[in-house]
């Protein structure tokens, strides 16, 4: 159906887990259990993180993807691999088995997962078609300009941007629906700019009776603006945490939405200075508090 969403785009509450310091390591709850249940309840599906290295790294303090137990593999190769794999999106079959989880599994979600350090996804597939799936996407190109490379394991940008998708049926089949065989059932992340995680779940019966796109995966406009946006909107947060909560009286999402407005509004103005945007954005709460 025309303008039916693909993709259903949702913020989802994740519990933190309490410290449990009295309790051995092992028998500790490692994870929220609803956040549990979509990524592991489904015994039909396998559950992958693609993991940025270098922000990964940020908290180990060392590179420490090729000494796991998990299955782990580069999504580069060749020289790209050899120059820039500690720096490189890596995917790692999370999937917990009879033996429970692993301590990768109680670290990364213990110290990993509210850093936005990568997405997590589940699928029929195995790895290795996972991997050549994802593999088809790490360089795109803009309409108009060259090739770069297509962060799409990026956490703080992944609301904008499926968002932005949610109507492009032959997109949504393009990252969705491997050509090797199954699906991307689920994507779940976090976005540690903003403090929100989201989940991404694909219309099955409608995404399977699009089309492919042809040639190359080039990125259009509309993605290259939300992408740019899920930038932004970081950037917002950082405005909005500065301002002083008595300026007016709104609710938490209220106050988001007027302070990433008038961030929007400055930046296609081609102002950049944080005190003008931040001024703006006093503006655009009092504003609205008296409308």
């Amino acid at each position: 159906m025309p303008g039916t969403a693909c993709l259903e785009v949702a913020p989802i509450d994740v519990k933190r887990v309490p410290a449990q310091p009295n309790v051995p390591f092992w028998d500790r709850t490692w994870i929220d259990p609803d956040l549990f249940e979509l990524l592991f309840g489904d015994p039909s599906q396998r559950t992958y993180l693609v993991v940025d290295a270098c922000l990964r790294t940020n908290i180990t303090k060392v590179f420490d993807l090729d000494s796991q137990d998990l299955p782990v593999r580069c999504l580069f190769q060749g020289e790209a691999e050899e120059r820039f794999r500690e720096s490189a999106p890596h995917l790692v079959d999370l999937t917990v088995h009879e033996s429970g989880a692993t301590r990768f599994h109680r670290e990364f979600f213990a110290e990993h997962w509210e850093k936005g350090t990568g997405i997590l996804l589940c699928s029929d597939a195995p790895m290795d078609t996972v991997w050549k799936h994802l593999r088809k996407f790490t360089r795109t190109r803009s309409i108009d300009g060259p090739d770069r490379f297509f962060r799409f394991w990026e956490t703080n940008t992944a609301r904008d941007y499926f968002e932005a998708i949610a109507k492009m049926p032959s997109r949504c089949k393009d990252l969705f629906q491997i050509k090797g065989g199954g699906w991307i059932s689920v994507i779940v992340s976090y976005a540690d700019q903003i403090g929100q995680a989201h989940k991404i779940i694909p219309n099955k019966s409608i995404v399977s009776t699009a089309a492919y796109s042809n040639g190359e995966f080039t990125l259009t406009p509309t993605e290259d603006a939300a992408l740019l946006k899920g930038v932004l909107r970081g950037r917002a947060k950082s405005v909005e945490m500065a301002i002083p909560p008595d300026v007016s009286e709104h609710t938490p999402a209220e106050r988001e939405h007027y302070v990433f407005e008038a961030l929007m509004e400055q930046y296609s103005s081609g102002v950049r200075d944080i005190e003008q945007i931040k001024a703006a954005a006093v503006h655009k709460l009092q504003e609205a508090s008296t409308a």
